[in-house]
C-alpha cells in the first residue's frame, strides 16, 4: 500500500533541479520536505530517490556547470540535514534493527525481477490486449503486482522524438537517468519471457546485471524488488514524452494556419491514446463486506485485544478493525524479524494462531 504513495516524487524532483538552477536556499527547504514526505510514504523510494539525487548533481556539475563544487554540496548538506533530522527517530530504530538481524535483506531479487518484454507488453488488466499477452505473462517470475511494467508504446514513440529532435542536455539526462533505473529494474539477472539462463557446451549461462553488485550494499539491498525502480523509468519517460510532444506540437503549429483547433485536437488525440494503453478495467477490487461478528464486537465495551485464528491477510485485518476499533495482535508488516518468527513458532499458543507457508510468514 505504501507504494501507492508516489505523488510526492515529482514535487521532490522538481525542486531538486530548482535548488541548482536558481541557487535559492528555500528550494532546498521544499526539497527537502518533499524527500522526507516520500522516504515516510515508502523506505524504497528514500533510496530511489537517493540515488537519483546523486545521479542529478554528478550530471549537472560535469555537464551543465552552471554551480560550483561547493554550491553544490552546500544544497546536498541542507536537504541531507534535514531530511535526517526529521527521519532521526526512524532510521535510529532501522540501523538497530539492521546491526542485529538480517531480515531486512530478505531474498527476492531475482524472483522480483523486470522482465525485459514486460516494459513492451501491455498490462494484464487491460481490457482488449489481456487475451493476447496472457500466454506471455505465465512465464514471468514474481507476481502481477511487481512484473507489470508496460512503459507504453506512444510514450516510448514521444521519448524517441525527444531523444532524436530535441537533443538538449535536459533530454539527454532524462535519457541516462530512464537507461539507468531501467537497468536497475532488470535486477541482478537478465529475464526475457521468464528465461534466466540458457545452456551452451554443457553449462549454463546467465547474463549478470549490475544489481548483482547494488544488492550486496547495506542499505542500497533494502530495496529487494528490482521492479520497482520502474516508478524512477515512467518517471523519466513521462518527462521525455513531454519534450517529445512539445517538439511534435511546435511543428505541426507551424504547418497549420487553424492552429488553435488543430492542435487541441491532437493534443486530446494523443492522450486518449495514452489512456487507452494503460487502460484497466474491470480494475480489481477487494470485497467490502464484514462479517457479522466485527459488529458485535463494535458493541463490545470491555478492553481486549483481538486475535485472527488462523491470521488472515494483514490488510483485511486491519481494514476490519475500522468497525470494531479495538486493540488487535498483528499488523501489516512488510519484513518479519527472525527473533519474532522464532518466538511465534516456539509459543504453546501463538504457534497455534500463526500458520506459515514456503518457509515464510503470513
Amino acid at each position: 500500500l505504501s507504494l501507492l504513495v508516489i505523488l510526492f516524487i515529482p514535487f521532490y524532483v522538481l525542486f531538486l533541479i530548482k535548488t541548482l538552477d536558481e541557487s535559492k536556499k528555500l528550494n532546498a527547504v521544499y526539497a527537502s520536505f518533499f524527500l522526507f514526505l516520500s522516504a515516510m510514504s515508502s523506505n524504497y523510494y528514500l533510496v530511489f530517490l537517493a540515488s537519483f539525487t546523486m545521479l542529478y548533481f554528478f550530471y549537472y556539475l560535469i555537464v551543465y556547470k552552471k554551480i560550483s563544487i561547493r554550491d553544490a554540496i552546500t544544497s546536498a548538506s541542507i536537504i541531507v540535514i534535514l531530511v535526517g533530522l526529521a527521519m532521526s527517530p526512524f532510521l535510529y530504530l532501522m540501523l538497530i534493527e539492521v546491526s542485529k538481524s538480517n531480515y531486512m535483506y530478505a531474498g527476492g531479487y531475482i524472483e522480483y525481477s523486470a522482465d525485459l518484454l514486460g516494459f513492451f507488453i501491455p498490462s494484464l488488466l487491460h481490457p482488449i490486449f489481456k487475451d493476447y499477452v496472457s500466454q506471455i505473462y505465465l512465464d514471468f517470475t514474481g507476481n502481477i503486482a511487481e512484473y507489470t511494467v508496460f512503459a507504453g508504446y506512444s510514450v516510448l514513440l514521444f521519448s524517441m522524438i525527444a531523444f532524436l529532435k530535441v537533443r538538449t542536455k535536459d533530454v539527454r539526462f532524462w535519457m541516462l537517468s530512464a537507461a539507468t533505473y531501467f537497468l536497475l529494474s532488470l535486477g541482478p539477472i537478465l529475464h526475457i519471457k521468464g528465461v534466466l539462463s540458457t545452456s551452451y557446451e554443457g553449462y549454463n549461462l546467465v547474463v549478470a546485471l549490475p544489481y548483482a553488485i547494488l544488492a550486496q550494499i547495506p542499505i542500497f539491498s533494502i530495496a529487494r524488488v528490482p521492479s520497482r525502480w520502474d516508478a524512477m523509468v515512467m518517471l523519466s519517460l513521462a518527462i521525455l514524452a513531454g519534450y517529445g510532444l512539445n517538439y511534435v506540437f511546435s511543428v505541426y503549429k507551424n504547418k497549420t494556419s487553424r492552429k488553435f483547433d488543430k492542435i487541441n485536437v491532437l493534443f486530446i488525440t494523443i492522450s486518449l491514446l495514452i489512456v487507452f494503453e494503460f487502460l484497466a478495467i474491470p480494475f480489481p477490487m477487494s470485497s467490502t463486506r464484514m462479517p457479522a461478528i466485527y459488529e458485535q464486537l463494535a458493541n463490545e465495551t470491555d478492553d481486549f485485544a483481538i486475535i485472527e485464528v488462523p491470521l488472515i491477510g494483514n490488510a483485511e485485518a486491519i481494514y476490519y478493525q475500522t468497525k470494531h476499533n479495538k486493540k488487535m495482535i498483528g499488523g501489516y508488516t512488510s519484513r518479519l524479524p527472525d527473533y519474532v518468527e522464532r518466538f511465534l513458532l516456539s509459543h504453546p499458543i501463538y504457534s497455534r494462531f500463526f500458520y506459515f507457508f514456503d518457509g515464510g510468514y503470513s
